[in-house]
C-alpha cells in the first residue's frame, strides 16, 4: 500500500515548524542552531516512523474487518503512538528558544554594564557636618587616633590630577564634575578628592567647593579650610562652611585633609598646608581661582595651624623641601582662627595634654619646643589681618590663648578683630552671628567690600 508523506502531517507540526523557524531568525551561535536542527531531524523521523507504521498497522487492522478509512483521514486517538515524540520534540524546540533568548539578553552591553555597576551606600552624615558650621564639639582630655578616612562612596570621585606638570599653567578652565552629595547644596559643584602633594596618600587630597553660578565672570577668592583632629574629623568639616559661603556665587571652598600626628611627625602637618595653598596658586586659571586671594579658616587644631600659615615665613623653617611646586608661594591673605592654641608655653600641664593634639604631642615637652611651635612666636608686621573667634568658657583651649595672639599681632600692627563667644566652649557655637561675623570678614578682605566688622560679644546660645 503506497502512502503519500504529506497526508501523515498533523496540525501540531505547523508549531513544530514555526518553533524551528523562529530558533533560526535568532541570533545565536551556528554550533547552537546546528543542534537544535540535528535533534529536531531525529525527532521527526521517528515521529514520522512510527506514524507511518501506526497507520499501515491500522489500515491493515480495518482492512482485515472489511472496513476502509475514508479518503486521507489519519485517525486520532489519546494512543497514537506517535503523540508522545512529538509533544517533546516541541517542548525541547521551546525550551531552546527560551535558553537562546537569556544567552542574547547576557551579551546586550546594557544589561552586562547593570550587573558589573557596584552598589553604591547609602549617604551618611558625617558627625562633623551641623547645621552650623562652628559647631565642633572636642570636650575630651584624651586624644582619639584617628585612622585614614577612606571617601565615602556617595561622593563621587573625579579623575586623578596627578598627571599634569610641576607648574599646571594650562591656559584653559577645567569643567567642574557634577556631583551631588546629601547635605550639600544644589547650588554648588564638587571636585572631590584632589592630590594636592603628588602622592597617593588619602589624607594629602582636598575638596573644591564651587558655586554653579558665579556672580562674576572674573576669578573667584578662595577660602582653604582646616579640619581639626578631634572625633575623626576630616576634610567634610568644610562641607558647613561652603553651604554658608559658595551658593551666593561669590566663593569657592578648598576643604583640606593633612597627615595627622599618628601618621607624620610634626611638621608635616604644616608643610600639607603650605602643599595645598601652593596648588590652588598652580590650578588657579584651571579651576576659575584667583591666586591673589586666599583666606584660610581653621577650626582648633586646624586654627592653629591655620595661624601658623599666617604668621610663618620661609626663613622659619617649616618649608618642605620635597615640594613639588616650590616656585609658588604659599603666603595668604587673610586668617580665621577658631579656637586655636596659639602660645604653648602659657599653657598648664593639663591644657597642653589636649592643646598639643595640634601638632605632635613629643614636640610640646620642652619650653623651647613649646615656643617654637607656638604662633605668637612668628608674629611680623607683614602678617595677614586676622580674625580670632573663641569661646569664653572653653576647657580645651583656654580663652587666654585667642587673646595672646591678638595681643601679639596688635603690637606689630597686623589688623586683627578678636570676637569672644560669651559662655561658648571649644567650638558648638549656635549663633548665626557668628557665620555673619566670618563672612563680614572674608567680604572685607577678599572681596575688598567696605565693611566694618564688629568685635562685640556673640552670645554662644548653646551648651559650653
Amino acid at each position: 500500500m503506497s502512502m503519500d508523506i504529506n497526508s501523515l502531517r498533523d496540525p501540531s507540526d505547523d508549531l513544530l515548524d514555526r518553533a524551528i523557524q523562529a530558533l533560526l531568525s535568532q541570533p545565536a551561535p551556528d554550533e547552537i542552531k546546528r543542534r537544535v536542527l540535528d535533534r529536531a531531524a531525529r525527532w521527526t523521523a521517528t515521529s514520522l516512523s512510527l506514524r507511518t507504521n501506526g497507520v499501515a498497522g491500522l489500515a491493515g487492522s480495518e482492512t482485515a474487518q472489511g472496513s476502509t478509512l475514508p479518503g486521507n483521514a489519519v485517525p486520532h486517538s489519546d494512543e497514537q503512538p506517535w503523540a508522545i515524540p512529538r509533544f517533546w520534540l516541541i517542548v525541547c524546540v521551546i525550551v531552546l528558544n527560551v535558553a537562546i533568548l537569556v544567552w542574547i539578553a547576557l551579551q546586550n552591553p546594557f544589561f552586562a554594564a547593570r550587573q558589573a555597576a557596584p552598589v553604591q551606600p547609602a549617604t551618611t552624615t558625617h558627625p562633623s557636618v551641623t547645621p552650623n558650621p562652628t559647631t565642633e564639639m572636642v570636650e575630651t582630655t584624651q586624644p582619639k587616633a584617628e585612622p585614614t578616612v577612606a571617601q565615602p562612596e556617595d561622593r563621587a570621585i573625579s579623575p586623578s590630577n596627578d598627571d599634569l606638570p610641576p607648574t599646571d599653567a594650562t591656559p584653559r578652565k577645567v569643567p567642574i564634575r557634577e556631583t551631588a552629595i546629601a547635605g550639600v547644596s544644589d547650588a554648588i559643584r564638587l571636585e572631590l578628592n584632589l592630590p594636592y602633594a603628588g602622592t597617593d596618600d588619602p589624607r594629602q587630597r582636598l575638596d573644591l567647593y564651587v558655586p554653579r553660578q558665579a556672580a562674576t565672570d572674573e576669578l573667584l577668592p578662595v577660602v582653604v579650610i582646616i579640619h581639626g583632629t578631634f572625633q575623626n574629623v576630616d576634610k567634610r568639616f568644610g562641607r558647613s562652611f561652603a553651604n554658608a559661603l559658595v551658593p551666593g556665587g561669590n566663593y569657592t571652598i578648598a576643604s583640606i585633609d593633612y597627615r595627622l600626628p599618628n601618621e607624620a611627625k610634626w611638621p608635616a602637618q604644616l608643610h600639607d598646608c603650605r602643599a595645598a595653598v601652593r596648588w590652588i596658586r598652580a590650578n588657579a586659571v584651571r579651576y576659575h581661582l584667583d591666586p591673589n586671594r586666599i583666606g584660610v579658616l581653621g577650626a582648633s587644631a586646624g586654627g592653629h595651624l591655620a595661624a601658623m600659615l599666617g604668621t610663618t615665613s620661609l626663613d622659619d623653617g617649616f618649608e618642605d623641601p620635597s615640594s613639588q611646586r616650590a616656585s609658588q608661594s604659599s603666603r595668604v591673605t587673610c586668617i580665621v582662627d577658631l579656637f586655636g592654641p596659639t602660645d604653648f608655653p602659657t599653657l598648664t600641664s593639663d591644657d597642653r595634654a589636649t592643646s598639643a593634639l595640634a601638632i605632635d604631642p613629643m614636640a610640646t615637652s620642652s619650653s623651647e619646643a613649646a615656643k617654637l611651635n607656638s604662633p605668637t612666636t612668628y608674629v611680623t608686621s607683614d602678617d595677614p589681618p586676622f580674625l580670632i573667634i573663641h569661646g569664653t568658657a572653653d576647657r580645651v583651649v583656654p580663652f587666654q590663648q585667642a587673646e595672646l595672639l591678638s595681643t601679639a599681632l596688635r603690637s606689630a600692627g597686623v589688623a586683627t578683630t578678636l570676637i569672644p563667644v560669651e559662655g561658648g566652649g571649644h567650638g558648638n557655637f549656635r549663633n548665626p552671628e557668628v557665620v555673619a561675623r566670618i563672612r563680614q570678614f572674608f567680604d572685607k578682605y577678599l572681596r575688598l567690600h567696605d565693611v566694618q566688622v564688629s568685635d562685640s560679644a556673640i552670645e554662644a546660645l548653646g551648651k559650653p
